[in-house]
């Protein structure tokens, strides 16, 4: 996946992760460079959005035990989903 389509990938799944508090905001935040991360250099299959999901809420939640993240579509970012 070249750099463009992985941007506009991120950008696609960022509009399913709302913003809002501080906690949401650093989750979304993380969330972006953790995928980056975790999309770039490798070629198939790509790392499926729900496991960059769980590792970035298990990270947010070490700072904010009690951190439960708001997304607009959960099935999206459930793992094992969307590996095609």
């Amino acid at each position: 996946m070249d750099k463009q389509m992985m941007r506009v990938l991120i950008a696609q799944e960022l509009e399913r992760i709302p913003r809002g508090d501080i906690a949401q905001n650093v989750f979304r935040s993380l969330y972006q460079g953790m995928r980056e991360n975790d999309l770039l250099g490798k070629d198939e299959p790509e790392a499926p959005p729900g496991e960059t999901f769980h590792k970035s809420v298990l990270w947010v939640q070490k700072i904010y035990p009690k951190f439960e993240p708001v997304v607009d579509d959960p099935s999206y970012f459930r793992i094992g989903e969307n590996e095609s």
